[in-house]
């Protein structure tokens, strides 16, 4: 079997580990605010970027 590339779920999960790592670091006394705020905004874009494919495969 060949591997399979799924380029965005790994710019994902990058993008993901490296800003709550440094929001952990950076902002120890809110992390626990912080945290999960930056999630949401990743997936609020995930969301977006979603929506925008979807759309695009809809026009077709």
């Amino acid at each position: 079997m060949g591997r399979v590339r799924r380029p965005a779920r790994s710019r994902h999960a990058i993008a993901r580990t490296l800003v709550l790592l440094a929001l952990h670091y950076a902002l120890p006394d809110h992390r626990y605010v912080a945290i999960p705020a930056a999630i949401v905004v990743l997936y609020l874009g995930v969301m977006l970027v979603q929506e925008r494919r979807w759309r695009a495969l809809q026009v077709r």
